[in-house]
């Protein structure tokens, strides 16, 4: 019974950080003076991809895909 709990707690945790990965990456998509912000410039898609970066158990492929991310958006100043 334990492990199933487990993985559903596993399993409502990756729901929710695609959710809010999605959104993120969504707002930040929006041109500026559209009500969208400043996009990646303005750093919350860096800010964010920082913090699923150097969480503590963060999954390999989750962190390489962040990783790729953080490249892509130029968050390496």
């Amino acid at each position: 019974m334990g492990r199933i709990r487990k993985i559903g707690v596993a399993l409502m945790l990756a729901g929710v950080m695609a959710v809010s990965f999605g959104t993120t990456l969504s707002a930040a998509s929006k041109k500026p003076g559209g009500g969208g912000g400043g996009g990646p410039k303005d750093g919350s898609v860096c800010e964010y991809l920082t913090a699923v970066i150097t969480y503590e158990y963060v999954t390999p492929t989750v962190l390489t895909y962040a990783l790729s991310l953080y490249s892509y958006y130029g968050c390496e100043a």
